[in-house]
């Protein structure tokens, strides 16, 4: 193993890190409301989203990466287009993660942004997903798992209606 075998994986590693925090950051700025449901469902029912998120992962995961896998093209582009559209709910459901955990960074010290507090918490949910084999093989397909199912959850919830304004009464 050269050194420039080593470089490569420290990059690769660094580049995962990065670019999966951007993302959870953000999911949780593009997509408030949702990612607030999302956050409210995993405070209240942590291992309802985990088994909601294993029930989907299962079937759909696995038909993902059979179609992915396929000869055809047609069938290679469903298959893609399937396993992106998991990881985009999980994205939703990890800014309502990385929301609740910047809350609770927020309340230990208040001098943080509120984007600084979830920009904190991101970077806790991917620090312990790469962290080596408790975090690869534990802690990340757990986080990823609960993400997909609070995600699921906030996008099928219905969303709060601004109150009516009404004039003259």
């Amino acid at each position: 193993m050269a050194i420039g075998d080593v470089l490569a994986a420290v990059a690769a590693g660094l580049t995962i890190f990065g670019s999966t925090w951007a993302l959870l950051v953000a999911a949780a700025l593009m997509f408030g409301g949702r990612t607030a449901t999302a956050q409210r469902t995993i405070e209240l029912h942590p291992w309802r989203c985990f088994g909601f998120g294993l029930l989907l992962a299962l079937p759909l995961g696995t038909l993902a990466v059979a179609l992915a896998a396929q000869p055809l093209p047609l069938l290679k582009l469903v298959g893609t287009c399937l396993y992106l559209t998991l990881f985009a709910i999980a994205a939703i459901g990890g800014g309502g993660l990385a929301t609740a955990i910047g809350r609770r960074c927020l309340a230990l010290d208040p001098n943080l942004s509120a984007l600084q507090a979830l920009g904190r918490g991101s970077g806790v949910i991917v620090g312990a997903s790469l962290f080596p084999l408790l975090g690869w093989f534990l802690l990340g397909p757990a986080i990823v798992l609960v993400s997909l199912g609070a995600g699921t959850m906030a996008l099928l919830a219905r969303p709060e209606a601004p109150p009516i304004a009404r004039e003259g009464f």
